[in-house]
């Protein structure tokens, strides 16, 4: 049976009329995307080491000079980029979904061209994150820019009591049993979610934006508009760089699919 996206998942592909297919007016992204832009991330382990999980992670170690940041734009000048925010580095949900997503490197990163990026908040437990369960490029956004895109403006948090919810303790339960490892070390209170981005100034594509613990974007909707998206980007070639590109992608057309496999 078919089922309907929720509101927070949406997609920027559709007619450029201002509409959605059903004629009402196009809903638009909670993710800021010009305050995605100017963000500085500090590289935990890059995109080579995806591989080879043993690794050390190219961070700088005690005593040295840490990698110097990069803007949070640079990632997505030349292709798509799928964004894991990581709500703590040690959290079993955490891990559990980056596990899980590294073992579709293969068709997204290398088949559909898409970058696959997990951003953590902390610094702990954040190299071992990166090296044994995300096992590809990662990032720390100290500023908590990303999140706060995501958040309106704001970061996202939900309250320590939010773990007894019953539906949370049923993703423990579950998350439990695969056998990873896992701490109650850091702040275990921001929210995280996911987010795909365009090449240049695509703009947002997708939002998933988790709201309690463990409520993290079903893999196969995510499969599913990496491949959609893919495909456009195919179609439209590469884009023109944008002096304002913030400007040009809230322009495009949002346009939620009535339904999607089930």
């Amino acid at each position: 049976m078919a089922k309907m996206f929720k509101s927070v998942r949406l997609f920027r592909f559709g007619k450029d009329d201002g509409q959605d297919g059903r004629g009402a007016a196009k809903p638009k992204f909670k993710t800021a995307w010009k305050e995605l832009h100017g963000v500085p991330l500090t590289l935990i382990r890059n995109d080579a080491l995806a591989d080879a999980p043993a690794a050390p992670a190219p961070v700088a170690a005690a005593g040295q000079t840490a990698a110097e940041p990069i803007m949070a734009e640079t990632l997505w000048q030349d292709r798509p980029v799928l964004f894991v925010l990581v709500r703590r580095p040690g959290c079993l949900l955490c891990r559990e979904e980056a596990y899980n997503l590294s073992f579709q490197r293969q068709l997204i990163r290398d088949q559909l061209g898409i970058r696959m990026v997990a951003i953590v908040n902390q610094e702990l437990g954040a190299r071992e994150f990166a090296d044994a369960y995300w096992r590809g490029e990662c990032y720390m956004d100290s500023t908590f820019g990303i999140f706060k895109a995501m958040g309106e403006g704001k970061v996202r948090r939900a309250s320590v009591f939010a773990a007894l919810m019953p539906s949370v303790i049923s993703r423990i339960l579950r998350a439990m049993k695969s056998g990873l490892d896992h701490n109650f070390e850091g702040d275990a209170s921001m929210l995280g979610g996911l987010l795909l981005v365009g090449p240049r100034d695509y703009g947002v594509v997708y939002e998933y934006p988790e709201t309690e613990f463990g409520d993290f974007a079903p893999q196969d909707e995510v499969l599913d508009v990496c491949r959609q998206l893919a495909e456009d980007v195919a179609k439209r070639g590469t884009a023109p760089v944008s002096t304002t590109p913030w400007l040009v992608a809230e322009s495009k057309p949002v346009v939620r699919p009535s339904a999607t496999k089930a």
